[in-house]
């Protein structure tokens, strides 16, 4: 969008605005009350007064229009991710009465508005380290690690490290008593959780803050699972994930008149050896990508491999949670076309890029090729209906895909890397012409397989994209 055309539209919700608190000025409390029954739609619709100690009343409309110039104006801004639209939106409805009474005319006064708003949510942009629980592993040894910008602390360690932090929150609660019980319970909750992920973010919304801390502690503990697998690190989330699996249950079964009572325990922890912080030694290559990718995903820009990264990963971490294996191999999948589709999806295409994320050398690039369109066939198998994803056919490929999901991840770090190790902020074209460029290489593998998938297609292969070569 242009900056007239954005200009156009701000000016046309200024309007709007405008209208809507024409249409309550002058009106009697019995005048509003009769055009609240007509419009019931109006009820809570205010903006600020010219004093700012008050309120006045506008329509359902003007409302719509605040969050529409709220928007668009957040979307025009450098860094649109640093700012919340909730925030933009109160700022203008406390200050656009006075801009409309004090400026001589629409234009400097709706640029005053959108100034001020800004400037008022700039002031409240600033730098909030997060600390939240998460489920990782029983070990107790490292106390502490760290990968990139992503700090995890065992729960009895965080506790008596941030002692000093507890102790101020008491002194400054209103009934202290009371705080050192909230203490005393966010303490015991922890320890119940077993780590806590600490992050700082740079300055930005309140609410920014808190989805982009959300999102990259759980990109921290997505590239864990990838590491070890999801077999492995099936359990592995923050604490309010909502698709975390039931630890505890009991249910009963009647049979011919008799009663059974039933209970589980489910151990949340991964299944991993309490060596596995040296086993991560080993891998320095990946924990340095891996850093790399999370420093991006704090920041309120990211580049398009990055981005498509952090999806990725969370469609896989996403999978773990799955307990059909059809289910499983779809989310799987979704990693993988998030990671590999630049233009209009193609079940070549998507082979082909498969297989260049997971060969080694030319010798197995055929392998790779048709491993992809297995386990493509099987994601559509389930997405169009064709098997139910509880089906046992499912677990023969299940493992495959989790395995070249994983592989592909991998070199998905390392592309990173590539493209956005210089400072580079790459966007789709750049990776469109990656992938375009490294499989131009391949092209006299290429020639075949696709001939080779061109009569399989013919002969009725089943599942892949019905009508796509």
């Amino acid at each position: 969008m242009t900056p007239e055309d954005k200009l156009q539209l701000d000016i046309r919700d200024f309007w709007r605005i405008s209208d809507g608190l024409e249409a309550y000025a002058g009106l009697g409390p019995k005048e509003t009350f009769e055009r609240l029954r007509a419009h019931p739609q109006d009820a809570l619709c205010e903006v600020c007064d010219l004093s700012g100690s008050g309120n006045l009343m506008c329509t359902r409309d003007a409302m719509e229009a605040v969050f529409s110039l709220a928007q668009r104006h957040v979307d025009s801004l450098r860094v649109p991710a640093d700012y919340c639209v909730e925030d933009i939106a109160k700022q203008i409805r406390k200050h656009i009465v006075r801009a409309m009474v004090e400026e001589k005319a629409d234009e400097p006064a709706l640029a005053r508005v959108l100034a001020t708003a800004v400037a008022e949510s700039n002031a409240s942009h600033i730098q909030r380290t997060f600390h939240f629980p998460c489920v990782l592993m029983k070990s107790k040894e490292p106390s502490q690690f760290r990968i990139g910008p992503i700090q995890f602390t065992r729960a009895p360690e965080f506790c008596q490290s941030g002692a000093e932090a507890f102790e101020r929150y008491v002194q400054n609660s209103r009934d202290g008593e009371q705080g050192s019980q909230w203490v005393e319970q966010f303490k015991s909750y922890v320890c119940d959780i077993g780590w806590v992920a600490t992050v700082t973010i740079p300055p930005c919304s309140s609410a920014s803050a808190n989805d982009r801390a959300e999102r990259v502690i759980t990109t921290a503990i997505n590239l864990l699972r990838l590491f070890f697998g999801v077999p492995h690190a099936r359990d592995m989330r923050l604490a309010q994930a909502p698709h975390g699996r039931v630890t505890y249950g009991q249910h009963a079964i009647q049979t011919d008149g008799k009663l059974d009572l039933y209970m589980f325990r489910r151990v949340q922890e991964a299944l991993v050896g309490d060596d596995w912080h040296l086993v991560m030694d080993r891998f320095q290559p990946f924990w340095k990508r891996a850093a790399h990718l999370l420093g991006a995903a704090i920041q309120g820009t990211r580049s398009e491999i990055a981005n498509r990264l952090i999806d990725a990963l969370s469609w896989f971490g996403e999978a773990a949670f799955e307990i059909e294996p059809g289910t499983q191999i779809v989310k799987f999948v979704l990693a993988l076309e998030r990671l590999t589709t630049t233009e209009w999806l193609q079940t070549r295409s998507f082979c082909a890029r498969m297989a260049l994320l997971c060969h080694d050398d030319d010798h197995d690039f055929d392998r790779h090729f048709w491993d992809a369109l297995t386990i493509y066939d099987a994601r559509s198998d389930v997405v169009h209906g064709r098997i139910s994803p509880t089906s046992a056919v499912f677990q023969k490929d299940l493992r495959l895909a989790h395995d070249v999901t994983r592989t592909a991840l991998f070199r998905g770090l390392e592309i990173h890397c590539q493209l956005d190790d210089n400072g580079n902020m790459t966007a789709l074209g750049d990776l469109h012409t990656f992938f375009e460029r490294e499989l131009a290489k391949k092209q006299h593998l290429l020639g075949r397989l696709y001939a080779e998938l061109k009569i399989k297609n013919r002969m009725g292969r089943k599942g892949g994209i019905s009508g796509v070569p």
